[in-house]
């Protein structure tokens, strides 16, 4: 048996982590039904074509490519900075991404991914003038350096350079702009220390290169159509089927680009919770990463039998390791929420030292798909190999909205993908899910049972082994990990007090 402090879920943090394929992607995208303004910009007929959802060429230097599937677009991060997916309304205009990089000194350089609806269609080199204008105004120190019409992602498209004081301090704002279509404009925006011009205009210019617009994946009929399937198939759903699909234990591998970096332990239960009959599924798994952050990952979700009640808890928890210039620190990712019958109340929390944020309340279409299900899916359809399309919605904790998945069931492989662990001769199924329309999809391969044998994204995979094996592997740097976790909590948790005069 491998010991509990591995793979037993702590009693501090009960959490939630995702299937196995939503754990190797971050499902990240908004409802179509939103506002206008929220709004994917329709493609003009006459357009240069976005690209596939697959870029055929990346820049190097920077980070894989953030993937917006429902917005249409994908970016390289710089390497090493914070990626934090938001949809957020910010005056007439709609944040969609944030890439921040904390510096020595405490300040901060961040580029922001924004999309705004036009009146009426603009040349290029009339909006650079707005813009100008707009930031003149915005900060009445403002100087304009620059101004540049050229195409980006092949679109029409232009570049803005300015700085201005603020705080006491010289900032440089570069902007590019990106006609995405009808009407609508992406903004790209980098701020920054101004003494660091020329590396930041450099480093933007690369960025900005890698940015492209991607083609939909599905339309927006066979959406429709999806998201009816999946309602169907959730209405058609009973206690029964829900108990009978339960898979009691479940322990997977964890390999990036080759290299096994964790593992992450399923466990699905019959069990009652607040009155009430249901299933839990608890989850916790470790990481080791090559940049040598360890990621402790929890989760505890339960779904009542009529799936009208559900309640979930996720926690991730990063030991950052110590560096020259800063000492060993705690990241801290806390998410709950809380559903009866079509009303969520939410709450996160993404900093060890502050209070959890309190979502507004959603009412919920019938198309929500509860966390349990995203678990169990493969041993609730009535038949694997039936290929099918499913459209969910689904809640997002760092856009604290709605977002939209498509499950595609693809039925039985005609050869055993590379790298899948199969016992005996047992078929093999394969289940792609995206972001929205556009993203490419996760892969998902499970046995006759539904079990999984290999799931897959980019360099990350995960596929089934042995207690004994993540034992052998992981036991000592765990029970180490978890050592300096302990240490850490109970200093945030003493500033904590002293901060607020009250035990966290």
């Amino acid at each position: 048996m491998v010991p509990a402090a591995i793979l037993t879920c702590g009693k501090a943090y009960p959490i939630l982590i995702m299937s196995p394929i939503a754990f190797v992607v971050s499902l990240a995208c908004s409802l179509l039904a939103q506002t206008a303004s929220s709004q994917p910009g329709d493609r003009d007929e006459d357009a240069s074509p976005p690209v596939p959802a697959r870029p055929a060429a990346l820049i190097p230097g920077l980070e894989e490519p953030y993937i917006d599937g429902t917005f249409g677009f994908s970016i390289q991060p710089p390497p090493g900075w914070q990626v934090v997916p938001m949809r957020k309304q910010d005056k007439n205009e709609l944040v969609l991404l944030r890439l921040v990089q904390i510096l020595p000194d405490g300040r901060f350089s961040e580029i922001s991914v924004r999309q705004t609806s036009l009146p009426q269609r603009q040349p290029m080199n009339d909006l650079l003038k707005q813009r100008a204008s707009e930031l003149e105004l915005q900060f009445s120190n403002a100087k304009i350096h620059s101004q540049q019409v050229q195409p980006i992602a092949g679109r029409p498209g232009g570049s803005l350079t300015a700085s201005y004081w603020r705080e006491n301090r010289e900032h440089l704002r570069v902007e590019a702009l990106v006609d995405a279509g009808r009407r609508q404009c992406i903004r790209l925006i980098w701020v920054g220390p101004l003494e660091l011009r020329a590396d930041s205009e450099a480093m933007f210019a690369r960025v900005v290169a890698s940015f492209q617009l991607l083609r939909d994946q599905v339309t927006e009929q066979e959406l429709r159509a999806a998201l009816q399937a999946g309602q169907g198939w959730m209405e058609s759903l009973t206690a029964k089927k829900l108990h009978a699909a339960l898979l009691e234990d479940e322990l997977l591998r964890i390999t990036h680009s080759g290299k096994t970096i964790g593992f992450i332990r399923v466990q699905q239960v019959a069990e009652p919770f607040e009155k009430r009959e249901g299933v839990r599924v608890r989850e916790r798994g470790w990481t080791f990463e090559p940049d040598g952050r360890i990621r402790r990952i929890q989760n505890s979700t339960f779904l009542s039998d009529d799936l009208k009640y559900e309640r979930w808890r996720t926690s991730i928890t990063t030991l950052v390791p110590r560096r020259s210039d800063a000492p060993q620190t705690l990241e801290v990712v806390l998410e709950e929420g809380l559903r009866t019958d079509r009303y969520l109340l939410s709450n996160q929390c993404y900093d060890i030292l502050a209070p959890a944020v309190e979502n507004p309340s959603l009412t919920l279409p019938k198309t929500f798909l509860p966390r349990a299900l995203v678990r169990m899916m493969p041993r609730l359809v009535d038949d694997p190999a039936k290929k099918q399309r499913l459209g969910f919605t689904y809640f997002d904790h760092r856009k604290a909205d709605l977002v939209l998945r498509v499950v595609d069931f693809h039925g039985p492989v005609d050869s055993i993908p590379e790298g899948a662990v199969v016992t005996g001769s047992s078929r093999v199924f394969q289940i792609d899910e995206r972001e929205g329309l556009a993203s490419n999809p996760s892969e998902l391969f499970v046995d006759d049972k539904g079990r999984t044998v290999l799931a897959r994204v980019g360099k990350l995979t995960l596929t089934p082994t042995t207690a004994k094996e993540m034992e052998e592997m992981f036991l000592s740097r765990v029970t180490a990990a978890e050592s300096a976790m302990t240490e850490l909590e109970a200093q945030a948790n003493e500033a904590m007090q002293g901060r607020f005069g009250r035990k966290p």
